[in-house]
């Protein structure tokens, strides 16, 4: 019983690592468009593409070296936390631009 409860435990974390892969990639592509489109500030975008590559190179080293995970994992996911808040604030207040939008006639 124990030892199909750690094989449950063990493959959530490796399909966890796995996901985060994925995560981080599309994320810096993402965080890359931003960077292209002058939308927001390029520092930040570069930030976000930046943090997005440093969450797929720790999840790939948690894959490897297991061990890894408990020691690192606040440490490689504080950038992408720091860039996901800053953009929602930034988005929040900011807003998005307003551009000359044609009025319904007659109304």
């Amino acid at each position: 019983m124990y030892a199909l409860a750690r094989l449950s435990i063990s493959s959530q974390n490796a399909a966890f690592n796995v996901s985060f892969l994925f995560l981080g990639a599309g994320s810096a592509v993402f965080a890359y468009l931003w960077f292209k489109s002058d939308y927001i500030p390029r520092a930040l975008a570069g930030w976000g593409v930046f943090a997005s590559a440093v969450v797929f190179i720790c999840n790939f080293g948690f894959i490897v070296f297991p061990d890894l995970a408990d020691s690192l994992s606040p440490a490689c996911f504080a950038p992408i936390f720091i860039f996901e808040v800053t953009m929602g604030f930034l988005l929040l207040f900011r807003g998005r631009k307003s551009s000359a939008m044609p009025h319904a006639i007659g109304l």
